[in-house]
């Protein structure tokens, strides 16, 4: 397929007819996640034991991790501090995977066993966005200290996650649900995903945008200590819940739209 050709058929979806079922299919997808993550024991699990460790982390680890100075006991509580902070992002992504996994396009009904069959897709997908974090974070832990040098002295890495975080990453993580979950495939989705974005670059570029524009009103200190440790991860699930549906309404379209860009 000529990508020109591809570019201008990705852009009929804001046609009249195409706009209107568009937004109905997102709203649509949007209410069936909220109502799985609602009612999936798993999802209430995450989230709650999500706002606990926020709960030490904001009352216990923060404040002497800011206090604490090198040598010393100043040491061992920045370390704990890292330790925080490896925690937190493997709670959290865990709970964006579950999103993911809610919001996908599935023809089985999203039940116990269907949460199930996706248990060992986690273990990468989480593996990966704790790196990632790491790295465009600038996290200190000793083995990022030693190798986020490739990074930096390469590419502007951080500003290329953002980039890519509502376009690249997402349709990755998609594509990646839909394989067998193997290391390779995973590999493979992000190929697939880089396919997908550049066969359709101005509505990619348009989605980047929506989702920047989305992120804009989630604000990140809401309310002291309580508002960080309750409030905050109301709003990322309510954020990120919208995100997610309306990647995977535009990821379902544009499969069935191309079908033979994405196979073998």
């Amino acid at each position: 397929m000529d990508i020109l050709q591809s570019w201008k058929q990705s852009l009929s979806i804001f046609a009249p007819a195409n706009f209107t079922q568009f937004v109905r299919d997102v709203i649509k997808t949007t209410f069936e996640t909220y109502t799985i993550l609602c009612t999936q024991w798993r999802s209430i699990a995450v989230l709650l034991i999500y706002m606990a460790w926020r709960y030490i982390d904001v009352g216990i680890f923060l404040p002497y991790a800011v206090s604490g100075q090198p040598g010393g006991r100043g040491v061992w509580i920045w370390y704990a501090f890292q330790i925080s902070f490896l925690v937190t992002a493997v709670l959290f992504n865990m709970f964006v995977v579950l999103i993911f996994v809610a919001a996908r396009s599935s023809r089985t009904i999203k039940n116990n066993a269907y949460f199930q069959r996706y248990f060992w897709y986690f273990v990468p997908l989480i593996s990966v966005a704790v790196v990632l974090s790491a790295i465009e974070w600038d996290i200190p832990v000793r083995f990022f200290r030693h190798t986020r040098w490739v990074f930096t002295y390469t590419v502007p890495f951080p500003f290329i996650l953002r980039i890519a975080e509502p376009t690249l990453l997402l349709m990755s993580v998609f594509f990646f649900l839909d394989s067998n979950g193997t290391w390779y495939q995973l590999c493979r989705s992000v190929v697939l995903a880089a396919k997908m974005v550049l066969y359709n670059m101005p509505l990619f570029a348009l989605l980047t945008v929506l989702v920047l524009f989305i992120e804009s009103f989630c604000p990140y200190n809401v309310g002291g200590r309580i508002g960080m440790i309750f409030i905050m991860p109301l709003l990322w699930f309510i954020m990120y819940s919208l995100i997610i549906a309306l990647g995977a309404t535009l990821y379902t379209k544009i499969r069935h739209a191309q079908p033979e860009l994405y196979i073998d």
